[in-house]
């Protein structure tokens, strides 16, 4: 087993909106995984209303990706994730109607 660090980008398709290990829902390179948010610093700027999400948002993150090694052919498949660290939080594009006079 080997757990790796990788700064990504994840869309929010789920989220729990308290302190636990509770595992969001989010979109990754195309794929859905479920992955709990561990950054204290992200917790606190939500619950001070300095960051409100939605679904569609996306965090730029530290990604801890768990990875176990099948021993007869030696490829190594993710089975856990997990956010250590939000670095930055970005509300979706949202469209605005033109007012027409």
């Amino acid at each position: 087993m080997r757990v790796i660090e990788e700064a990504c980008d994840l869309q929010i398709v789920k989220a729990i909106l308290e302190r636990s290990n509770r595992k969001w829902e989010f979109m990754w390179r195309g794929v859905r995984i479920s992955a709990p948010v561990l950054d204290a610093k992200f917790y606190t700027d939500f619950f001070a209303h300095n960051i409100t999400i939605a679904p569609g948002d996306e965090l730029q993150v530290m990604l801890a990706i768990t990875q176990e090694r099948d021993d007869r052919t030696g490829i190594y498949t993710n089975v856990d994730y997990k956010v250590i660290e939000v670095f930055k939080h970005i509300q979706r594009v949202r469209q605005t109607s033109i007012p027409i006079e």
